[in-house]
């Protein structure tokens, strides 16, 4: 056997002047290795910032919610503080319209006083007008009388002009104590 063109493998590697390399399918490992790290790297990377923007952007709104709710409380406080204000007013306008209706239903009062007393007084008045009359006939009656005295046939006339003039006094009497009876008039 010829032993110069026929290597031993072993041999070989411990004569070569250079380590081995690896095969080339771990060079293309690393590579992907690589190439998969930076890949990682570059996401992470864009992941951060996006997160960062993300996070900014979520400041940027909280803050803006945060003034919204402060500008919805203190515009809350000045309602409150109108509808106080309105309660007030309602209260002060319901007592003032209480008062109003006491004054009405005092004015109504007073004016069916003065109505009742108004048509007292009228009665009172035409009562007042019959005794004129019956005292200005009794009058009349008596100096018709007088001229009579002494005519025997002159009693009856006489006699009845006593009796109407008694009538017509009485009556004035009764008149004075009705007038004398009647109440003042409201407000004096």
């Amino acid at each position: 056997m010829d032993t110069t063109h026929h290597r031993d493998p072993s041999t070989a590697a411990h004569r070569a002047p250079y380590p081995a390399l690896p095969p080339r399918r771990s060079g293309r490992m690393a590579r992907v290795a690589v190439v998969a790290l930076l890949l990682l790297v570059v996401a992470a990377t864009v992941s951060a910032v996006v997160s960062y923007r993300n996070g900014r952007a979520w400041e940027r709104r909280a803050g803006q919610q945060a003034a919204r709710a402060d500008a919805a409380e203190r515009r809350a406080a000045e309602l409150r503080g109108q509808l106080d204000e309105s309660e007030a007013t309602v209260d002060r306008l319901q007592r003032r319209l209480r008062d109003l209706a006491d004054e009405k239903a005092q004015a109504e009062d007073q004016r069916e006083i003065l109505r009742v007393y108004a048509k007292r007084y009228r009665e009172l008045t035409e009562i007042a007008g019959s005794v004129s009359a019956e005292l200005t006939s009794c009058i009349g009656q008596l100096a018709d009388a007088m001229s009579l005295i002494g005519n025997p046939y002159a009693t009856g006339i006489l006699s009845q002009a006593v009796d109407d003039c008694s009538t017509a006094l009485d009556d004035s009497q009764t008149l004075q104590a009705l007038i004398e009876s009647m109440p003042e008039p409201p407000g004096s």
